[in-house]
């Protein structure tokens, strides 16, 4: 069971302070409007969610068009997770992963609003705090988020302490159905010449998802002129 903690030890501070950058294309910047959706929200509505996606990745650098539809299979999980239950939605949603009641994190993070796409830096407000984790390999790490892009991470091959540049790439995503939770958050640094940084949150729980599963996960990465340095980072829930 993943804890939130106040506040978590700082890691090398690197202030982001980028000179003038080669400006993406518009269509890099074409992110779905903030949308609500509905109690009845529907599977033809997720299609056309991901195809706007999608035609908003063309004309990306490569590299940063591969992150962007890395979301595109995260989505699509959430549909068919979604889709795939009883027919008539009866089907138990008063518990958390695991038929555990759900834990005060998986409360908070389910209380998050439900936004389709939105790149309001403001929508990740509910997922202010502190994660702590280990790395597929078993070392600690931690993430602590602040608002509007702001994040520190700590890990031992990568430490980050990050405040989002001008033109920073923001989608919030969070899928609420009938107790399943799917969270997304990601904060991309416009490339830059010089060291610019991406992060992917991912939080996947609730009616539907077995305990092995049920987690929070974490990238970090840091895109240098010559080298490439990421990190996973795995909350349980």
């Amino acid at each position: 069971m993943a804890s939130m903690l106040a506040s978590a030890g700082r890691g090398t501070a690197r202030r982001l302070e980028p000179p003038a950058r080669r400006r993406e294309s518009d269509a890099a910047r074409a992110l779905a409007e903030p949308s609500v959706r509905s109690d009845s929200w529907s599977s033809a509505g997720v299609s056309t969610n991901l195809r706007q996606m999608i035609s908003s990745s063309h004309g990306m650098n490569p590299a940063r068009r591969r992150s962007y539809l890395a979301f595109v299979p995260v989505l699509t999980l959430g549909l068919v997770v979604a889709c795939g239950g009883d027919d008539d939605g009866s089907g138990d949603s008063s518990s958390g992963s695991g038929g555990s009641s759900p834990s005060a994190l998986e409360e908070r993070l389910a209380a998050c609003p439900d936004l389709s796409l939105t790149s309001d830096p403001s929508a990740s407000a509910c997922l202010v705090g502190t994660y702590e984790g280990t790395t597929p390999s078993g070392e600690a790490c931690s993430l602590e988020l602040g608002e509007a892009g702001a994040y520190e991470f700590t890990s031992p091959s990568l430490s980050v302490s990050h405040t989002a540049p001008d033109d920073t790439i923001f989608v919030f995503d969070h899928t609420s159905i009938g107790g399943y939770e799917l969270l997304a958050w990601k904060v991309s640094d416009p490339i830059s010449t010089e060291t610019w940084y991406e992060l992917d949150f991912e939080a996947h729980f609730g009616a539907g998802v077995d305990e092995a599963t049920s987690k929070i996960q974490i990238e970090v990465t840091e895109y240098g002129e010559d080298t490439t340095t990421s990190v996973a980072c795995v909350v349980d829930l």
